[in-house]
C-alpha cells in the first residue's frame, strides 16, 4: 500500500529510479538462475505475489510452489505461471493454507517437502489488510486484530521455514515503506501492524544468522488491495523481478536489510561493502543517534561486537539523563576490538582509574576524523568480592586471592598475573621456551569473513555443543582467536550444525566444511610436529576433540540405527581404532586432568561417565 502524496517526490537512495523491469535483474540472467531451487511464495495469487511468483519460474528453479486461502485463485495462478514457462521443467504447485494457523502452515511446507524436498527460497507476501482510518476514532478491537493477524503470518511462515529449510535458505518479507516513513492519513492500522512486523522480522534475522533475510518495499502497483489505483506508476513485474535478484548470490551483502523494488540493483551493487560494512538500509527506530548521523559512526560499548561477540566489550544499558554507561569491559591478548564497521577507530588507551571519562573518536568516510563527547564510561567491577585483586581476574569475572607478585588464579589458567604492571590483559605465560621460528605461510593466519562471524555466533548462542557452549564457550572462543587451527574447526562444526537444522536430503559436507576441515588439519599436523608448549595444550585438547565429533558425527541418517556407533559395520573396519588411539595420544599430551586445565572439570565429568558405562552392561553386551 503507498500514498500519492509520499510518492509524488519520493527520495531515492540510488540516482536511478525504477517503475518497470529492467535488463539487470531479468530473471534470464545466468547470475540469477534459480536451478534446482524450491521456491515457496505466501500470498501469491494474485497482483505482487503472482507476479514474484512468474519471474521465478522465468529463472528455472527446480519447482515454485504458491500458498494461499483460496483455492480456485491459487489454480488460476498457477495457469498463469505455467503458461509464462511453458517450456519449463519447473514444478508448479499449489498449497491451500490460512497463514495465521500454524497447524495448516506446517501442513502445507510438509506437502511440499514431501513432493520436492525442502524449501529454499521463501517469500513472505501474505498481507491482513484493516479497514482504513484514523488512529484517534480507531476501535482497539480492530487494531489488535491487524497487528495480531499480521504478525502471526510472519511468525508462523518463519518459525515453520527453519526446520524444513534447505542448506542456503533465502527468506523474502514484503513490507511497506509506511512502517518508516511520516505517517499516512487513514493507514494507521496498517502501518503499525507492519513496523511490529519489520521488528519480528528484525529479530528472527539476528536469531538465525545463516539465513539471508532481506525486507522490501515493493512499489506502487495497481492491485486488487488497493482498488487498482490508476495514478500507480509501478509495474507488478518490477517487484517480481527484483526479488529474483535479491535471491541470488550478487544481493547477499543486503542481508538483514530494507530495500525499495525502485532502486537500481546494480548501483547498489556498486556500493556493496559500504552497505554491508554499515548500518546503511538498516531498518532502526532511535531516539538519540546512539550509532550514525549521516555516514558517521560513532563507536559505543553497546554496539561494538554485535556480529562478532568475542570477548572484547560487553555492554550494558545506556541511560539518558544519567550520563552513565553500565559496561564490562573485557579483552584478548592482543587488545583487538571487532566491530561490525570495518572503517577504522581509534580507541584511547584506558587510565586504571576506572571512572576516567574517556573520548573515543568518530570515523567518517570522507577520512576526517572528529572528536565526540559521549558520556561517562564507569568502568564496572567484574567481582564485588576481589577489590584488589589483578586485572586478569576483574576481566574473568572470578574472585583473585590477591597473592602477589602473581595470584594463583592467573598461574592456574596460565596467564601473566597484571596487578599494576605493564603486562598486557590475559596474555599467556610462556612455560616453555619458544620453539625454532618457522617460516609462515598464509595458512598460519585467519581472516574472518563476514559468513564467518555469522557462524561463530550460531557456535556460541544456538549449542552447536551443548557439553561446550554453555560451559566453556567463551574461552574457547578466546582460544580460537589466537589459533588459526582452532577457528578452522569452530568454524566447520558449526557450518555442520547449521547443515544438520536445514537438510532437505542425506549429504556430504559444504565446500565450506570441507575447506576449514582440511585447513584445520594441515595446521594440527604441523603443531604436533613441533616441540610442544605449555600454553597449547588446552587448545590442542580441544581441537582434536571437535575433529572426533565431526569424525563420528553422521548428521545425515535418517534413524538413530543408520548413525554411527550404533550401525552395523564391518568387522574389518578399524577405522574407529585408530581415531581412538589418537585421541589418546592427544589426551596424554594435553593432560586435561592438570589442575591448572580449562576443561578439568569436563574432563573429570567425563572420565566418570566412561567408567560407569565401561562398569556396565552396555558394554559386555557391545
Amino acid at each position: 500500500m503507498a500514498n500519492a502524496i509520499e510518492y509524488a517526490t519520493p527520495i531515492s537512495f540510488t540516482k536511478t529510479w525504477h517503475t518497470e523491469p529492467y535488463p539487470f535483474i531479468s530473471p534470464s540472467r545466468p547470475e540469477l538462475s534459480a536451478e534446482g531451487k524450491n521456491v515457496v511464495v505466501l500470498g501469491g495469487s494474485a497482483g505482487i505475489g503472482n507476479a514474484i511468483s512468474v519471474a521465478f519460474a522465468q529463472a528455472g528453479p527446480k519447482s515454485i510452489t504458491i500458498v494461499g486461502r483460496r483455492l480456485e485463485k491459487l489454480q488460476e495462478a498457477a495457469e498463469k505461471v505455467t503458461a509464462a514457462v511453458s517450456d519449463s521443467a519447473t514444478q508448479v504447485l499449489v498449497e491451500s493454507a490460512n497463514l495465521q494457523d500454524r497447524a495448516q502452515v506446517d501442513r502445507a511446507y510438509q506437502s511440499v517437502v514431501d513432493k520436492v524436498g525442502k524449501i529454499d527460497i521463501l517469500v513472505i507476501n501474505a498481507v491482513l489488510l484493516p479497514a482504513p482510518g484514523g488512529l484517534t476514532n480507531y476501535k482497539p478491537e480492530e487494531l489488535v486484530r491487524t497487528i495480531e493477524g499480521n504478525l502471526l503470518i510472519v511468525m508462523n511462515a518463519f518459525q515453520a521455514f527453519l526446520p524444513i529449510a534447505g542448506p542456503e535458505p533465502v527468506v523474502l518479507h514484503t513490507s511497506t515503506c509506511l512502517a518508516n516513513i511520516a505517517p499516512t492519513p487513514g493507514l494507521a492500522g496498517y502501518s503499525i501492524s507492519k513496523a511490529t512486523c519489520l521488528k519480528a522480522i528484525d529479530y528472527f534475522a539476528m536469531e538465525n544468522p545463516h539465513v539471508h533475510v532481506v525486507s522490501i518495499q515493493p512499489g506502487w502497483v495497481a492491485t486488487a488491495s488497493n482498488g487498482y489505483q490508476e495514478e500507480a506508476p509501478d509495474k507488478a513485474e518490477l517487484p517480481g523481478q527484483f526479488y529474483v535478484w535479491l535471491a541470488s548470490p550478487e544481493a547477499k551483502f543486503l542481508k538483514g536489510k530494507f530495500v525499495w523494488a525502485n532502486w537500481d540493483a546494480q548501483e547498489l551493487l556498486e556500493r556493496a561493502s559500504e552497505i554491508q560494512s554499515t548500518k546503511l538500509l538498516n531498518w532502526v527506530v532511535e531516539g538519540i543517534p546512539i550509532l550514525g548521523v549521516g555516514q558517521a559512526t560513532f563507536l559505543l560499548p553497546q554496539q561494538v561486537l554485535i556480529v562478532l561477540r568475542i570477548s572484547t566489550i560487553y555492554a550494558g544499558r545506556y541511560a539518558p539523563g544519567k550520563s552513565t554507561i553500565r559496561a564490562r569491559v573485557s579483552a584478548i591478548s592482543a587488545q583487538v576490538i571487532v566491530s561490525t564497521n570495518r572503517d577504522s577507530y581509534f580507541v584511547p588507551e584506558t587510565p586504571e582509574d576506572d571512572r576516567t571519562e574517556i573520548s573515543q573518536a568518530m570515523a567518517v568516510k570522507s577520512g576526517k576524523q572528529k572528536e565526540v563527547a559521549i558520556p561517562r564510561l564507569r568502568i564496572r567491577k567484574a567481582h564485588r568480592k576481589s577489590r584488589q585483586g589483578c586485572r586478569n581476574c576483574k576481566l574473568r569475572r572470578v574472585k583473585c586471592d590477591e597473592v602477589q607478585p602473581s595470584c594463583q588464579r592467573c598461574t592456574a589458567y596460565g596467564v601473566l598475573c597484571n596487578y599494576g604492571s605493564n603486562a598486557p590483559d590475559l596474555q599467556m605465560a610462556r612455560e616453555m621456551e619458544d620453539p625454532a621460528v618457522i617460516s609462515a605461510d598464509t595458512t598460519t593466519t585467519l581472516e574472518l569473513t563476514r559468513e564467518d562471524k555469522d557462524y561463530l555466533i550460531s557456535f556460541e548462542k544456538s549449542g552447536t555443543l551443548v557439553t561446550i557452549a554453555t560451559v566453556r564457550h567463551k574461552e574457547v572462543l578466546q582460544l580460537a582467536c589466537l589459533n588459526p587451527y582452532l577457528m578452522h574447526v569452530v568454524l566447520a562444526i558449526s557450518a555442520m550444525h547449521n547443515r544438520h537444522r536445514g537438510m532437505p536430503t542425506p549429504r556430504g559436507p559444504s565446500s565450506f566444511e570441507s575447506y576449514h576441515i582440511s585447513q584445520c588439519a594441515a595446521l594440527l599436523s604441523r603443531k604436533l610436529s613441533q616441540p610442544l608448549r605449555a600454553e597449547d595444550r588446552d587448545t590442542l585438547w580441544m581441537t582434536s576433540t571437535l575433529l572426533g565429533i565431526i569424525s563420528t558425527s553422521s548428521i545425515s541418517s535418517l534413524t538413530p540405527e543408520e548413525a554411527w556407533p550404533l550401525k552395523l559395520s564391518d568387522t574389518s573396519d578399524l577405522e574407529w581404532l585408530r581415531m581412538a588411539e589418537g585421541k589418546l595420544a592427544v589426551w596424554r599430551l594435553a593432560d586435561p586432568l592438570r589442575p591448572n586445565s580449562l576443561f578439568r572439570d569436563m574432563a573429570e565429568e567425563y572420565t566418570q561417565i566412561a567408567t560407569l558405562l565401561y562398569n556396565s552392561v552396555i558394554i559386555p553386551g557391545h
